[in-house]
């Protein structure tokens, strides 16, 4: 099974039981978020190898927000928190 059908999964069982106990809630919040810390590296990667030269100004934006809604997402995670200053609360 792959990372992409493991992430979506979990996440499906996140979307099933949304409240649910604190310590099953954060296992699959620390799950999404080690899904997507995977995926930056292989794209960091790519990167390295000469992509970068492929990308588009939008698509460079795009993962410069992606990247941030991570790091955000990461710091409540670790701190415990629903908030952070100047948070992103949606791609779109």
């Amino acid at each position: 099974m792959t990372y992409k059908r493991l992430a979506k999964a979990t996440w499906t069982e996140h979307s099933r039981h949304p409240g649910g106990q604190a310590n099953a809630r954060r296992k699959r919040i620390k799950a999404q978020l080690q899904y997507i810390r995977r995926a930056l590296r292989y794209v960091d990667e790519l990167l390295d190898q000469g992509g970068q030269s492929h990308l588009t100004e939008y698509q460079i934006n795009g993962l410069a927000i992606i990247r941030k809604v991570y790091n955000q997402q990461e710091y409540m995670y670790n701190n415990k928190t629903h908030s952070v200053p100047d948070r992103i609360v949606s791609l779109g």
